[in-house]
């Protein structure tokens, strides 16, 4: 639940993501950074790949699944999230529509992995979505350290878009902010309209998210072939943790309702 304590955690990384957004803009740095990151992937390339997927939304959907049964509250939550943080982010997308690194930079001074992206740069669709996922649980968890782990995982995937070759340094840093600040917005709004964490609303979400950690498994292209190993441990962990969730939902309301 959103409380006054999370305000911070709120506007700090948001303002230091748009602190350094700006310098990165005014300084005319961004070409530099996305350089000295990029080069990286000499070394990082297989980790770049890797890590870039968890911020794909197949994927971010089906790592839902472990709250099904217990935190449904967060499913609800990052259902509102998804519609705002999209909505910001393809209007954002389509409105500034800047080119990305492989259109701007010849393509034989820096690392390209996987597919080979040109326009709609700003901001980070993936980093947006790694920070939406990181944002809703971290503001539904009292922990710290599970905050703070899932914020550095969250960067990683961002710094990951500048290493595959596809991101400026400045569509990371709005990515954090769409993702981050749609997270606690995503929280705000499921409070007001609290219908969606009862027994129906689990047995629908938890059919989709099942069927799309099963798509995950058969038939999904990641677009990163480095990081096929991941896709097969997410989609085989996320589905049998799914069913098994799902069955106990069902049995103990089937329980519940026979009970005399």
């Amino acid at each position: 639940m959103i409380k006054n304590e999370n305000t911070l955690d709120l506007i700090l990384p948001v303002a230091i993501a748009l602190v350094l957004l700006i310098v990165l803009w005014l300084f005319s740095l961004n070409v530099t950074v996305f350089y000295r990151i990029n080069l990286t992937s000499q070394w990082l390339g297989m980790m770049w790949a890797n890590l870039t997927i968890l911020g794909d939304g197949l994927i971010i959907a089906v790592l839902l699944l472990p709250f099904l049964r217990k935190r449904p509250d967060l499913l609800w939550a990052m259902l509102w999230t998804a519609i705002v943080f999209n909505i910001v982010l393809h209007s954002m997308k389509s409105g500034f529509n800047f080119p990305r690194p492989p259109q701007v930079l010849p393509t034989d001074t820096f690392y390209i992995i996987g597919p080979e992206y040109h326009f709609k740069s700003f901001p980070s669709g993936h980093t947006s979505a790694a920070f939406a996922y990181a944002g809703v649980v971290a503001f539904g968890i009292k922990r710290r350290v599970i905050r703070f782990l899932l914020f550095a995982l969250a960067l990683l995937v961002g710094f990951s878009r500048i290493g595959v070759g596809v991101h400026w340094p400045t569509d990371v840093c709005a990515g954090l902010i769409v993702g981050w600040a749609g997270a606690w917005l995503g929280w705000w709004i499921s409070k007001k309209i609290s219908i969606g964490t009862g027994f129906v609303f689990q047995i629908i979400i938890g059919i989709l998210l099942i069927v799309s950690a099963f798509v995950l498994l058969v038939d999904y292209d990641t677009h990163y072939p480095q990081a096929e190993g991941l896709r097969y441990v997410i989609g085989i962990a996320t589905l049998v943790w799914g069913i098994v969730n799902f069955v106990v939902i069902w049995r103990h309301r089937f329980a519940s309702t026979s009970a005399p």
